[in-house]
């Protein structure tokens, strides 16, 4: 990433995707004239659990592992006021997931920073002095975020242990053999898919191919069989956000912040048209357009 940042300044490339707010801003900095625009908010950083044994089949230290995270402070800081620090469920297509506003109150409450309020949770669930637990990671996860929840977590007397694989043996430890006794980054993070298949993506049951919630909910999987197979686009609609706010409310992961993603464009790249999207194949029809300025190139000194 380094290297190509490189080349971005120094005229080498003409496109790069992919960036940082941090790297987005600093080319603003050093280089005004590239162009820098938001793609999408992506995928949110998410920590599953396994919901089969103890603590985490017990819904009050979920909620509780949750309120102990400020996602207002983690927006306004770590992601540079990017995202505006509200909760998301499961789902990203308009029309098919359940609006914040639209919560209910106890479901809001599950996701407000309340660490005192946390601590009483997990007194009443039997972990007057909180517990200690283990999250597995692959080296390929944003560490420093980890890092950041794990303080947040000291904070109420959970006391979580980092067990950092790298990529391959953790896609096997985790998904393959599920082997992850407590928590594990999730496979596709919060905000997971378009309509129907963000909650398809966040089955996680005890049959699932990624076995990382090992969870056992009929209510759940029976809805999402019934999203799944109706031909009735309404229905799906209604579906999909029944199921959406569900999934918000059983709390079966701690979720954090969409992640904002960046493309920078060289200033003699000509006709592309900034479109707020992470679809590649909006880009490949919209390369068709664009032509380089090889004057512009020359007279910038590439």
């Amino acid at each position: 990433r380094s290297t190509a940042l490189a080349a971005m300044r120094t005229g080498k490339v003409d496109k790069l995707t992919g960036v940082g707010w941090e790297p987005a801003r600093d080319l603003r900095k050093t280089n005004p004239k590239i162009m820098t625009y938001i793609t999408a908010l992506g995928a949110i950083p998410s920590i599953a659990m396994q919901l089969d044994r103890p603590p985490f089949n017990d819904i009050r230290v979920r909620r509780a592992m949750q309120m102990a995270i400020d996602l207002k402070t983690l927006a306004a800081t770590y992601w540079g006021g990017i995202p505006d620090g509200l909760p998301v469920g499961a789902v990203a297509t308009p029309g098919y997931f359940a609006k914040y506003a639209d919560w209910p109150q106890e479901v809001k409450d599950g996701y407000a920073y309340n660490p005192g309020k946390a601590k009483q949770l997990l007194k009443e669930s039997g972990y007057p002095k909180g517990f200690k637990t283990a999250l597995v990671a692959s080296r390929t996860h944003d560490l420093d975020l980890l890092a950041i929840l794990k303080d947040y977590w000291a904070n109420i007397g959970v006391d979580v242990e980092l067990q950092v694989m790298d990529a391959a043996a953790y896609l096997s430890y985790v998904f393959v053999a599920g082997k992850a006794e407590a928590m594990s980054v999730a496979r596709f993070g919060a905000f997971a898919g378009g309509g129907p298949q963000g909650l398809n993506r966040h089955s996680g049951t005890r049959t699932d191919v990624y076995k990382q919630h090992n969870k056992n909910d009929p209510y759940y999987e029976d809805l999402l069989k019934k999203i799944l197979t109706t031909l009735d686009e309404v229905e799906e609609k209604r579906l999909t956000i029944e199921g959406d706010l569900y999934w918000a409310s059983q709390q079966w992961q701690v979720i954090t912040q969409p992640v904002p993603t960046y493309n920078a464009v060289q200033p003699w790249v000509k006709r592309f048209l900034p479109v707020y999207s992470g679809d590649s194949a909006i880009d490949g029809h919209m390369a068709s357009w664009v032509w380089i300025d090889q004057a512009l190139k020359k007279a910038m000194g590439h």
